[in-house]
């Protein structure tokens, strides 16, 4: 029997007094979730504790089990909702985390890491993983690289130490690396697991699956940047259970009716079936 997994995954600038329009972009974020389309969502950003539990009580009747992971100086900005259960969480916060001296780069003080979520789905126990590794802040001289490039490694190892007794491993978030850099060959390397966007049975012809700096998103700052892919669904079955992907897709760009994005980045949707 084959079980349909729809898994959503968005970076959503929700930094504290520096972020624009938050109320309003959550509220939309909070509304398109409820429709009930999800079965589960990987968000990353979400850095304050009244917005997690203005959207927790938003979403409860569509995605009742929810967990965030704290770490930091003002938590990680990690969080995961789902349809079916969470049976149990486990987190590894990186070793390498940006600098203390530059509070304007809040990697450090986040607490950058990578977290797990055991979820029971009726055709198979999956273990759902959530990160949003070290940002490129300049893109001329990238100081951060090796702080990505280890963070990467040590995802990989957690997922590859924590995924053995899982029958699906599913990585939704901002990895802040691009399809060809070192840090996702080696994410991909080590754990065995296949990209959602090149392996889609079906895609949409117009849709690029870029990610972040996009001409038309209000919150672009990077002109003179070439758009990026930067937010991926990354999975693997076993031999226990099988995984294929349907479709895959970028989601949630302009808010309706509003002069703004929902984020600087697009939503990821991929349609998983498990076999």
């Amino acid at each position: 029997m084959d079980f349909p997994l729809l898994i959503f995954s968005r970076s959503c600038r929700g930094i504290p007094v520096f972020s624009l329009d938050i109320p309003a972009r959550f509220q939309a974020i909070g509304e398109e979730l409820c429709t009930g389309r999800y079965d589960v969502v990987s968000l990353q950003e979400v850095w304050s504790q009244y917005v997690y539990e203005e959207m927790v009580s938003q979403v409860q009747d569509v995605l009742p089990y929810h967990h965030y992971f704290y770490s930091g100086w003002h938590g990680s900005g990690l969080c995961v909702f789902s349809r079916y259960p969470i049976i149990g969480s486990h987190q590894h916060r990186f070793t390498l985390n940006g600098f203390p001296h530059k509070p304007h780069h809040p990697d450090w003080y986040g607490g950058k890491m990578a977290g797990l979520c055991q979820v029971r789905h009726p055709g198979a126990e999956i273990n759902i993983y959530v990160t949003h590794t070290h940002t490129e802040y300049n893109h001329e001289n990238d100081k951060d690289k090796a702080h990505r490039v280890s963070q990467a490694f040590e995802l990989s190892q957690f997922i590859r130490h924590t995924g053995q007794c899982a029958d699906v491993n599913i990585l939704a978030g901002d990895l802040n690396n691009q399809p060809f850099e070192l840090g996702l060959k080696i994410i991909q390397s080590n754990t065995g697991m296949e990209d959602a966007w090149l392996t889609a049975e079906h895609r949409n012809a117009e849709d690029s699956g870029l990610t972040w700096n996009l001409d038309d998103n209000n919150f672009t700052c990077y002109p003179d940047y070439p758009p990026c892919r930067y937010d991926y669904v990354l999975y693997k079955g076993s031999a226990r259970c099988r995984v294929k992907c349907v479709h895959c897709e970028t989601t949630m760009h302009k808010v309706p009716g509003k002069p703004f994005n929902y984020s600087d980045h697009e939503g990821v949707v991929a349609h998983l079936e498990l076999e």
